[in-house]
């Protein structure tokens, strides 16, 4: 961790891989200021010192890095909320404690936000409109969600797509690529490869095996309305 602030220089003694994290102070000022705590001076930390932390959320982005138009805004918004969380609370050595909300969002701010990911399948939808439109600061909204559906909002918005494309793949014969775009995904292959991840299996396959059931299911109900002889 280098303080840009210092103006201090940092030089490797050997080749290594890079991946640069830029924090600007005014985004961990929002953070803080969301939470109702006290602003940081500076984030103290030991240059070279491991973070675990820190590496398992890179790992969770690397093999997207050479495409960025897959991050939606709502993934970064999420993924800068988890980055930033972890350095004031890891290394900014404030006395307060972010304040815990035990309570869900309210019937009426979980039909909202149900309304606008449906509007938005894209997930180009910044998570501070979505906490605007529930009344909350984002922090807030951010745990609020968590505890009302179970995971994150970006993680929410992925599978209610899968849900999407599953009723779309058994219900028509709309082919992948069309798939992908009504459900808001980048491309085919993003669509794929997502889909396998929470699913199991790709959905050409879930497709076909979807299909099969269906085809036995309506053979079955024509045999079944067959006058009686």
């Amino acid at each position: 961790m280098c303080d840009l602030e210092s103006n201090t220089s940092i030089r490797n003694p050997g080749p290594i891989d890079w991946v640069h994290f830029h924090v600007p102070r005014a985004t961990l000022d929002s953070l803080t200021d969301d939470a109702e705590t006290t602003r940081i001076k500076r984030l103290h930390c030991v240059y070279g010192t491991p973070d675990p932390t820190i590496y398992h959320l890179t790992q969770l982005i690397l093999p997207c890095l050479n495409r960025p138009e897959i991050f939606s805004q709502l993934f970064m918004d999420s993924f800068t909320l988890m980055i930033c969380s972890h350095l004031v609370g890891r290394y900014g050595r404030i006395r307060e404690t972010i304040p815990e909300f035990k309570g869900g969002l309210a019937s009426w701010q979980k039909r909202r936000v149900v309304e606008l990911f449906q509007e938005h399948l894209d997930g180009e939808l910044k998570l501070a409109t979505l906490a605007e439109e529930c009344r909350l600061s984002v922090s807030h909204f951010a745990r609020s969600f968590r505890k009302s559906f179970g995971t994150s909002a970006h993680r929410y918005l992925i599978l209610h797509r899968v849900e999407i494309a599953k009723v779309l793949l058994s219900e028509t014969n709309s082919s992948l690529v069309e798939i992908a775009a009504q459900t808001g995904f980048s491309d085919q292959a993003a669509l794929t490869r997502t889909f396998a991840n929470v699913v199991g299996a790709t959905p050409g396959k879930w497709r076909r095996e979807h299909s099969r059931r269906g085809i036995f299911i309506e053979t079955a109900k024509r045999q079944s309305l067959q006058p009686l002889e």
